[in-house]
């Protein structure tokens, strides 16, 4: 399946192709016809778009993209392989620059997992832009974390479950018991003392037995905060805390 989350205001189009196919050249996209060597495509996916997995056969592939309905920018292709009974997700992220002759936004491959019957599994992958932008002031004092806590808690003592984070990081699948959670994205200034965290994104997140959460951190459109959630597998239940007294 192809998701989008490269945060522009244009649109992609994406072709799964055979190896030997141009990888720079545009293609006409029109999902009605065929072109020699392409076995997928799909037109003008926006910001945020998540489709349905297709069924291919076990082989090497290339997957272009191109910005659509411009052709004074050329394609790009990605290499993945794919085995015998495998998921497989391309996530198209970055940004493609005004001024761009080439299509530079950067593909990830992400591999599902299997249902667990009495755990769920969660995944974290960071995409957004804005984020890496927040920490490049002072990449040497500055890092992104992530703190999976209880729903609502408050960070004060708590040790960020993830570290160090940038834009492509991928937490990988973990299990956690059926429940409410709080998924923190911060921005901390290890130089500050004390030190604070700074939150880009908080939300509540419910979690239920057997079920498979992606959760992609993502910007708002033109690579800018805030940033967000988006969710690729299951609908995952995000929300808000409320509001104190």
């Amino acid at each position: 399946r192809l998701a989008n989350a490269s945060p522009g205001a244009y649109t992609l189009d994406a072709f799964v192709n055979a190896t030997s196919v141009d990888d720079t050249a545009r293609q006409d996209c029109d999902p009605q016809s065929s072109e020699d060597g392409t076995l997928l495509e799909k037109c003008a996916l926006p910001y945020e778009f998540v489709g349905t997995y297709d069924e291919l056969d076990p082989a090497n592939y290339d997957i272009k993209l191109q910005k659509s309905a411009d052709p004074a920018v050329s394609a790009r292709a990605f290499a993945i392989g794919l085995g015998a009974a495998s998921q497989l997700t391309a996530l198209a992220r970055g940004l493609i620059a005004d001024s761009a002759t080439e299509t530079t936004v950067l593909l990830q491959s992400l591999a599902d997992t299997r249902r667990v019957a009495t755990a769920a599994q969660l995944r974290i992958v960071d995409a957004s832009v804005a984020a890496d932008d927040a920490v490049s002031g002072d990449p040497s004092t500055d890092r992104l974390e992530l703190y999976i806590t209880g729903a609502c808690a408050s960070l004060e003592g708590e040790t960020p479950d993830f570290s160090g984070l940038a834009s492509g990081s991928d937490t990988g699948f973990r299990s956690y018991l059926a429940g409410d959670y709080q998924l923190s994205f911060t921005r901390t200034d290890t130089a500050a003392s004390p030190v604070v965290p700074e939150i880009l994104l908080s939300k509540r997140v419910t979690l239920t037995e057997g079920g498979v959460y992606t959760l992609v951190i993502d910007d708002s459109v033109g690579g800018v905060q805030p940033v967000k959630f988006l969710s690729l597998d299951d609908d995952a239940a995000l929300a808000d805390c409320p509001a104190p007294p």
